[in-house]
């Protein structure tokens, strides 16, 4: 068996290898486990399409990294492996973040400032602190 986990549409997909069907990774998770995105952002967004499909290809890896941790738990392997596995994830977690906010100043907030969009900074600046 095994997981394999693809992005298409917009959205990451995880397909258990033996069965071939796909489920959109938002519906293997409770609705109360879900953050709401449902905002509508007034300014307008561009993400270098390279830099994007790094950050997805990032995440897809934290996605198998964790359902191997999963597997691990499920099968009883050590504790301190566990947790050193659980911190190289969150270790890879925050790599993302950190490329994200850099993108997101480098491109997004510089055109907020040159076009004297206070409130995109204001977003970005809650969501700095929901991060942290």
């Amino acid at each position: 068996g095994g997981f394999k986990y693809i992005f298409q549409d917009g959205m990451i997909f995880s397909s258990e290898i033996k069965k071939k069907t796909a489920v959109p990774i938002q519906a293997q998770f409770p609705e109360s486990d879900r953050m709401d995105f449902s905002e509508n952002h007034t300014h307008g967004h561009y993400h270098d399409p390279n830099e994007k499909k790094r950050q997805l290809n990032r995440i897809v890896r934290v996605i198998g990294h964790l359902q191997f941790v999963k597997q691990m738990i499920e099968d009883d392997k050590d504790c301190s492996e566990i947790l050193i596995q659980i911190s190289a994830a969150r270790s890879a977690l925050n790599g993302l973040g950190k490329e994200i906010i850099n993108e997101h100043i480098t491109h997004c907030i510089t055109h907020a400032v040159e076009n004297g969009d206070t409130e995109a900074i204001q977003e970005f600046q809650k969501a700095i602190e929901k991060y942290l």
